[in-house]
């Protein structure tokens, strides 16, 4: 948690990390969210995120969550563990990599966030669609199979 506030502190935004029983007040600017089963609601909150785990090589976290809660995805260079994910958005625009606390604090500020947002929200619909199509065909052939049972 020393790193996290570190680089923002450093990219020049006053800081409070959530796990050191830190409390966001009119001038926090960058508010590290690090405790589990909270993130949808800071997701909901916030208009961009940095998805962490990924400023060192842990390999990073999924940025599904963010996107499908229509919050901007920024992130560091060591995603290994959705390097094929974090492609995908990337070819369609729909987050952000930084590598330096300046380029985190720019990314923050400045960032075209309603068009990253839509871009993934795009992606995501596209992703889940054959998910949502097999769906139906299981529903419709289920259906089926009970009306030639006489299952009412």
């Amino acid at each position: 948690d020393v790193y996290k506030r570190q680089i923002l502190v450093s990219a020049g935004l006053e800081t409070t990390v959530q796990s050191d029983e830190g409390h966001i007040s009119a001038s926090t600017q960058a508010f590290v969210a690090d405790k589990i089963g909270e993130m949808g609601v800071w997701y909901r909150l916030a208009e961009a995120a940095f998805v962490g785990g990924s400023l060192v090589g842990i390999g990073g976290h999924n940025p599904y969550e963010a996107a499908r809660l229509d919050c901007t995805i920024i992130h560091g260079p060591y995603i290994e563990n959705f390097e094929q994910d974090y492609a995908s958005f990337h070819d369609q625009n729909a987050a952000l990599l930084v590598t330096t606390p300046n380029d985190l604090a720019m990314a923050v500020l400045s960032a075209d966030k309603d068009s990253l947002q839509e871009n993934a929200r795009t992606l995501l619909e596209n992703a889940f669609q054959p998910v949502q199509d097999c769906a139906n065909d299981l529903i419709t052939l289920l259906s089926q199979n009970e009306k030639s049972a006489g299952v009412a």
